[in-house]
């Protein structure tokens, strides 16, 4: 029962109370009056009157009672109703906490979920990159060694390039200079032989006279350019050694031995100059570019 219904039932209980006390006073005015009132008569239409006062009360008090009960019944009944409103809406309330508990918790799952497969994502990636890493860094070392032993063949290959280019070129040398030995060899036994063979043609021709022919020629060409200086003597002899090019053009004088002064070897000089260039000989095998030539004018 509702707490109400308590507060009714003590208020009822309290007036009945009252009741009872003021019938209970009542009846004890009226013994006591009995001694010093008026005749019976009055007695009795006075009693006539209290009875129909109670029964008056009483009716009133239980016209009070039932509308006390019956207001307290309705009372009741919305207080039922209310708690019955409440009860639904505590319910729905429940209800709806629980939908939205199961909600916050399907949401919390779902968090978890995504966070779970967040971090698994994250995991699966940094395991991805650090395998990537690892496998860049195995294919770096493996590029770098490859480097390395392609840098190192390289190095061996340009040492034996090198070698075998050093060794050509010292068999290049050596035959170089094996050819130019031989070269040298076969010119100088060319040389020689040519020597030979000239200073053979040469003997034969000296010893044949025509060397002394030579001379004579370069002589008779010396003494016609000669212009005799005024302090020549007779009996005059010089020892010329000239020098000549091919064509006969005299290079160079030398008086290796003359019994003339200053002004008769200058004269020699310039009439050797003057004679250039010197008549060739008979003999092409003949010619000297130094010929010795004895200067003897007829006085």
């Amino acid at each position: 029962m509702q707490p109400g219904y308590f507060s009714a039932l003590f208020f009822s209980i309290v007036l009945h109370g009252l009741l009872l006390v003021f019938l209970t006073v009542s009846f004890a005015l009226q013994q006591f009056s009995n001694a010093s009132l008026p005749p019976p008569a009055l007695a009795i239409q006075a009693a006539v009157v209290d009875e129909s006062m109670i029964a008056a009360e009483l009716a009133k008090l239980e016209a009070t009672d039932k509308r006390i009960k019956a207001a307290e019944e309705q009372r009741q009944r919305d207080l039922d109703a209310q708690a019955e409103q409440a009860r639904a809406q505590r319910q729905k309330e429940e209800e709806r906490l629980a939908k939205l508990t199961r909600e916050r918790k399907a949401a919390e799952q779902r968090d978890r979920e995504q966070a779970r497969q967040r971090e698994q994502a994250e995991r699966e990636r940094v395991e991805r990159e650090q395998r990537e890493a690892t496998e860049r860094q195995a294919q770096a070392e493996t590029e770098k060694k490859r480097l390395a032993e392609l840098a190192e063949a390289r190095i061996k290959e340009e040492q034996r390039l090198a070698a075998v280019a050093e060794q050509r070129k010292k068999e290049e040398a050596a035959r170089q200079k094996a050819a130019r030995e031989a070269a040298l060899q076969a010119d100088r036994e060319e040389q020689l032989q040519r020597a030979i063979a000239e200073e053979t043609a040469r003997r034969d021709a000296e010893e044949s006279g025509l060397l002394d022919e030579y001379r004579i020629l370069i002589r008779q060409r010396i003494v016609r350019n000669w212009i005799q200086p005024p302090g020549a003597l007779a009996g005059l002899k010089c020892e010329l050694l000239l020098t000549q090019i091919p064509g006969g053009e005299v290079t160079d004088v030398q008086i290796v031995s003359c019994n003339g002064d200053a002004a008769v070897v200058r004269s020699i000089e310039a009439a050797v100059y003057k004679a250039s260039p010197l008549p060739p000989p008979s003999d092409p095998r003949l010619f000297d570019r130094k010929v010795r030539v004895l200067f003897e004018p007829e006085n």
